[in-house]
């Protein structure tokens, strides 16, 4: 009996070796992980609750059945153990020379497919939808696009997307040396903008940044993340533990991922959107539902067979004046909005002038300003009043002005009556192919006019 105890006290404290808060700081400091307050208390809970069986056993006041219970719990806390030290000496030993991905996984493969359009984006070694890039210029003039799905090129291919076709036209101005970077990706504004820069500019030292601003969106999208960062709250208590725990696992065995071989696999984002758009409709409330009543049969059919991004939905049931609200200069959302998207700005010029990168504030013209008809969605009807009362354009305009950081506004070139659903596609409301194609010639015609770009 007293050579089991000896082999159970053995392994208990063995695993004390990774399982204490000491090992946790040492191992985890400076990583996601440590700014995990469930992975920290897990870590005390773990090193508490082995003293505390130490000194049961040590005491004689554990049964034989408590005691194998326990030893199973350590020797699968010394397995795990074990893998981290083994994650750790790959890392030592072979480092990852692969880079970790600025904005995707590099080597992902994303199918958007609806009734509009079909559209591959394939993710390169730095994590940007873009063609392989080497982060050394050798001699090239480099443009850093950065922005949201309107810079990404959503809907259509990369060499549509309105980054390329920009390389394309400096390119037949006779700039051969001009590489242009698609560093888009749907869902960001400002201040992703300025905190993914942070991380590119230093490594891809760009001669000049073009930030793509979407109108009326990046200001509203500013409100709206802020008030779910506000109401993080209420998430279940579940979803964050299980966040948390897949996160730890995940950065614990980083090394041994990165090094395990595996294939690419495309991933259709057509069946991420059936299953939102089914949890959006099922979970109505009264005014939501009211809402959703006033959409088109034929609308309501193309989002529960995933035609149209959920997003278009999500947004019309949940904001329905978000128009209306950011185009309004004395609105308090509105103010606050512009005040953080003035901090971003501000920000991103201190951190291009630093790296001797050029600035211009693009502002992306959308449908609802520029006159386009795209009769989705039943507030669609308000659009040519909006483009009548643009207030958005000013907004835009001053903080660009304030910041002294150069700005170029399409909406005037976009507004249109002989081809108004010529720009953009009818149901999704981003650009089509020469919706993009035309950002593309009219940024690279002010960038030529101006002298930003050097002409060689």
């Amino acid at each position: 009996m007293k050579s089991t105890k000896g082999i159970y006290l053995f392994f208990a404290l063995l695993a004390l070796l990774y399982w204490n808060p000491v090992s946790f700081y040492l191992i985890y400091s400076g990583t996601v992980i440590y700014s995990f307050k469930l992975i920290h208390s897990l870590f005390w809970v773990v090193f508490i609750l082995i003293i505390f069986v130490l000194y049961l056993f040590t005491s004689n006041k554990t049964g034989k059945r408590a005691a194998n219970i326990f030893f199973s719990f350590s020797i699968t806390a010394i397995v795990f153990s074990f893998v981290v030290l083994v994650n750790a000496l790959v890392g030592f030993f072979a480092p990852v020379r692969s880079f970790p991905g600025f904005l995707f996984e590099p080597g992902s493969k994303m199918r958007y497919q609806t009734v509009e359009f079909n559209s591959l984006a394939a993710i390169n070694n730095l994590g940007l939808r873009d063609h392989t890039i080497d982060s050394i210029k050798n001699g090239k003039y480099r443009v850093l696009c950065v922005g949201d799905s309107w810079t990404f090129g959503w809907g259509v291919n990369l060499e549509n997307s309105w980054p390329k076709k920009l390389e394309q036209y400096l390119k037949q101005q006779g700039i051969q040396n001009a590489e242009v970077i698609n560093a888009g990706r749907p869902g960001m504004y400002t201040r992703t903008y300025k905190e993914n820069l942070e991380k590119m500019i230093p490594v891809l030292k760009p001669d000049l940044v073009l930030l793509g601003v979407l109108q009326l969106d990046d200001l509203a999208q500013y409100y709206e993340e802020t008030h779910r960062v506000e109401n993080k709250e209420k998430i279940p208590f579940w979803k964050k533990m299980t966040y948390a725990a897949k996160i730890f696992l995940q950065y614990s065995v980083r090394n041994i991922l990165v090094h395990t071989p595996k294939e690419q696999k495309e991933i259709n984002i057509r069946e991420t959107w059936k299953g939102s758009a089914w949890a959006i409709t099922d979970n109505f409330s009264e005014s939501q539902q009211r809402r959703y009543d006033k959409i088109n049969d034929s609308v309501k059919a193309l989002f529960k067979t995933a035609d149209i991004s959920p997003s278009v939905l999500y947004y019309y049931i949940n904001y329905s004046d978000r128009v209306t609200v950011f185009n309004n200069p004395g609105n308090a959302a509105t103010k606050f909005a512009l005040a953080e998207m003035d901090k971003d700005i501000a920000g991103i010029k201190a951190l291009c002038s630093a790296n001797n990168s050029a600035l211009v504030f693009l502002n992306l013209p959308t449908h609802i300003f520029t006159g386009h008809k795209q009769p989705a969605m039943p507030d669609d009807s308000l659009d040519g009043w909006f483009q009548k009362n643009n207030k958005v354009d000013s907004l835009y305009r001053n903080i660009a002005f304030s910041n002294h950081v150069r700005y170029f506004e399409l909406t005037n070139e976009f507004r249109t009556t002989a081809d108004s659903i010529d720009y953009f596609f009818r149901y999704d409301r981003h650009p089509n192919e020469k919706g993009y194609e035309k950002i593309a010639g009219l940024t690279g015609r002010y960038l030529m006019d101006n002298n930003i770009i050097p002409k060689k």
